[in-house]
């Protein structure tokens, strides 16, 4: 994934996984949750994988970042440590934006699990028609899908 970075006047900046860091070299900037383990001991995770980060010698950049919320980190890895070099919160897209780049996709499987259920709907309603007692079979069969 890549997005701007108008604090770097870059462009574009390409995003990596946590997990993509383990025996990487070079600098990575990464889009994760960071979370504290313990008094001054953080990590930060995404959706397959976590890892130690040392925030020493990170810059100072403005505004406010809490705990456990979405960050972009810039830095190396160094035995099994993510150094952080710039810590900072993603930058806000407007909806219309958004909804241009992800209109198509299906993230949450809704309309797959839908598309499912309104064939199978579609298959008990043509094989009533066929035979008698369609409302009564109707009633039966469609309780007996799944949502």
């Amino acid at each position: 994934m890549c997005i701007r970075d108008r604090s770097l006047n870059e462009e574009r900046v390409l995003v990596s996984d946590v997990g993509s860091m383990l025996g990487s070299s070079g600098e990575k900037t990464v889009l994760g949750i960071l979370n504290q383990l313990d008094v001054g001991l953080y990590e930060i995770q995404d959706f397959h994988s976590k890892m130690k980060v040392d925030l020493t010698s990170c810059e100072r950049v403005s505004g406010f970042i809490p705990e456990n919320c979405a960050v972009l980190a810039t830095g190396l890895y160094n035995e099994q440590v993510f150094v952080i070099r710039k810590l900072e919160l993603p930058e806000i897209q407007p909806q219309h934006e958004s909804y241009k780049l992800f209109a198509s996709q299906d993230v949450f499987g809704a309309k797959s699990k839908l598309s499912r259920i309104f064939s199978k709907i579609l298959t008990i309603e043509a094989s009533l028609q066929k035979e008698d007692g369609f409302q009564k079979q109707t009633q039966q069969q469609l309780s007996l899908i799944h949502i």
